[in-house]
């Protein structure tokens, strides 16, 4: 299994995310920071654990042989296909639970900015409605 496990799952620009939507929560340790940070630590543990099993996959599918001088006597490395499956699973296994974690950071992310923009809305539509009331009032105070 070959992936850019560096490129697909560390070196994410979340930050950059935020920040296009001007978003004050970059800098939030309760709603940002912590939560990034747990994230960061989770992928740094699975990212050191795929780099174990991947080497020892790779070295179970390579096969080996040599010769002598005469190249007549060949020796073969065979490969047990049962635990080269198991292998190949634990692989993909850990990629399925990276792939799953880096899913609800980028859902948490987009809640965020979301809900950060909704409140930003409601904020200003609060405000309109609070300048057309002044408006109002002060036709009427005129009058």
């Amino acid at each position: 299994m070959n992936i850019d496990f560096q490129k697909e799952f560390i070196d994410i620009p979340f930050d950059t995310l935020l920040e296009q939507h001007n978003s004050s929560l970059i800098n939030s340790n309760d709603l940002y920071l912590n939560y990034k940070q747990l994230y960061l630590k989770q992928t740094r543990e699975n990212y050191e654990i795929y780099k174990n099993e991947n080497t020892i996959l790779q070295d179970l599918r390579n096969i080996n042989f040599s010769s002598n001088e005469n190249n007549t006597k060949f020796n073969f490395t065979f490969i047990d296909n049962n635990q080269y499956q198991k292998q190949k699973q634990n692989v993909k296994n850990i990629i399925l639970k990276q792939r799953d974690l880096y899913n609800r950071f980028d859902h948490y992310v987009n809640v965020l900015i979301k809900t950060h923009k909704h409140k930003t809305r409601s904020i200003k539509s609060i405000d309109k409605k609070s300048r057309s009331f002044s408006l109002f009032s002060k036709t009427l105070k005129k009058k």
